[in-house]
């Protein structure tokens, strides 16, 4: 899978949100839960990004110069 510069990003990001959100739950968390929660925000940020990436692609294909 190649690595987008934006994907970089992404993943600094949320590895900084869960580190500071979980560590405020505390150890009490269900990690079946944080698992589940882990994998819907991932599908969500690749189904956007994926989104962004082929309207950028036909924007671009198209000729105007619209940027996201």
């Amino acid at each position: 899978m190649p690595v987008f510069p934006g994907m970089v990003f992404i993943l600094q990001q949320l590895t900084q949100y869960g580190k500071q959100h979980f560590a405020q739950i505390g150890a009490n968390f269900n990690l079946c839960m944080m698992r589940k929660l882990l994998i819907r925000l991932t599908q969500e940020i690749v189904l956007d990004f994926t989104a962004r990436f082929c309207l950028a692609v036909l924007t671009k294909q198209k000729g105007t110069k619209d940027r996201l």
